[in-house]
């Protein structure tokens, strides 16, 4: 396993009754760049239900693009398999 650091950001969610994005950023250990990325967005949702919007069919639906997924050798991670999410509203066209 190697250390990621996962950064993505998340649009067209619905929460507490708004259009809301976000931006997720964390360090996770996985086999892989994707493996690395689908944990980061797993950890974020057994804290934020709301993500799993993401996996619902339909259009328009809500997305979570990763922005960046990096390998972090040699580096001390405190805060590994720990994710932070930061919602904003949607800004208007």
């Amino acid at each position: 396993m190697n250390i990621w650091q996962v950064l993505a950001r998340g649009e067209g969610f619905h929460r507490n009754g708004s259009a809301m994005r976000f931006e997720l950023s964390g360090f996770v250990s996985a086999a892989d760049p994707n493996a690395a990325f689908a944990k980061a967005v797993h950890i974020a949702k057994q804290d934020f239900v709301e993500i799993g919007q993401a996996e619902q069919p339909g259009f328009p639906r809500a997305v979570i693009n990763a922005e960046e997924v990096q390998e972090c050798s040699g580096m001390p991670v405190h805060q590994l398999d720990k994710i932070e999410i930061l919602w904003f509203g949607e800004q208007e066209a």
